[in-house]
């Protein structure tokens, strides 16, 4: 018997195509996440084995994250964000994030973790007496100044300094004593800031309280000599101690004394002369208390002073003796 086949050769199908993804792509249940050519058998309609070739381009997409610190009340524009200062207007952390499209058209997520810095503001107080030096700068009235520096985290820090200035509490000027018998008339120039006067005589304090710028001192020893300094209290310190003024009381039941000093002529014009046994020097002072000239006597019995070159007015010679007395003589000059 004779059998006949009839045979038919079938060919196998292969297929190949190309694709571009973000991130991974499936295909037939297989995830690939990385660029390659990649092969899958299948079975075609008539049996045979069929070869589909993939040539797979995989586009990363990103996940980024990253920090960042902003001085509070600025704005942050770096790295892809815009964000203006008021919508991060306290100090504190903040997160926000963003989506970018890559050159391929894939998704990227970017997070910004953002650190915002405080404004540091302290405040502090000084006492001062005239003027205080703040970092280079001198303020002379009181009042609130402030200077910004830069703080380690390149921020502004805000220093305010509440300032009270104080004159200076100086020493009374122009002490004069005058003896009327057996006690002493003081007077003085007023010190600008004192709220009370304290007075020494012979080094010794004896009235605490004094609101004037006179004084009587009463009750004295008759012809004695006496040297009184004054003290000006103020409302944050004192003063130093006054020029010395010193006098002789009168001898008792004398009605005028006879001074030891001799001064004329007094008004004067040009020249004052002035006479005692043993003259040390006379510091002359004008009515407010400022010393103008200082005359040197040497032990000279006598000395006479020119006034030339001083205007119309009341001046004080405070006279100093070679065997240690103080005397203050008021003179006149007219021109």
């Amino acid at each position: 018997s004779v059998v006949t086949l009839q045979l038919t050769d079938l060919n196998a199908a292969y297929v190949s195509f190309s694709d571009s993804v973000c991130g991974s792509y499936i295909w037939k249940d297989q995830i690939y996440t990385a660029s390659g050519i990649y092969t899958q058998r299948f079975t075609a309609e008539n049996g045979c084995d069929s070869v589909a070739t993939l040539t797979l381009t995989v586009h990363p997409t990103y996940v980024v994250s990253f920090s960042e610190e902003v001085c509070a009340g600025e704005p942050y524009q770096a790295n892809g964000f815009d964000l203006p200062a008021d919508s991060i207007p306290i100090a504190g952390a903040y997160v926000f994030n963003r989506r970018f499209t890559t050159a391929f058209g894939c998704d990227s997520l970017v997070t910004l973790n953002l650190q915002v810095i405080p404004q540091v503001v302290t405040e502090f107080s000084e006492t001062a007496t005239n003027q205080y030096t703040w970092n280079g700068h001198t303020y002379t009235q009181s009042g609130d100044y402030v200077q910004t520096f830069t703080s380690a985290h390149g921020c502004d820090s805000t220093v305010i300094l509440h300032l009270t200035i104080v004159p200076v509490c100086e020493a009374p000027e122009g002490l004069l004593a005058v003896a009327e018998e057996n006690r002493v008339r003081l007077s003085w120039n007023s010190s600008p800031a004192a709220l009370y006067y304290l007075l020494f005589r012979n080094g010794v304090q004896i009235e605490n309280s004094i609101d004037t710028i006179s004084y009587i001192d009463a009750a004295l020893e008759y012809a004695t000599h006496y040297c009184y300094t004054l003290k000006a209290i103020c409302e944050h310190g004192e003063s130093e101690m006054s020029e010395e003024a010193c006098v002789w009381t009168l001898p008792d039941g004398i009605g005028v004394f006879t001074d030891p000093i001799r001064i004329f002529p007094n008004p004067a014009h040009t020249i004052v002369s002035v006479e005692y046994k043993y003259l040390k020097d006379i510091r002359i002072y004008n009515s407010i208390g400022q010393l103008l000239e200082t005359v040197n006597a040497n032990g000279e019995p006598g000395v006479h002073i020119s006034m030339k070159n001083h205007a119309s007015g009341v001046y004080i010679f405070k006279i100093k003796t070679v065997d240690g007395y103080e005397f203050s003589k008021r003179v006149v000059v007219e021109k």
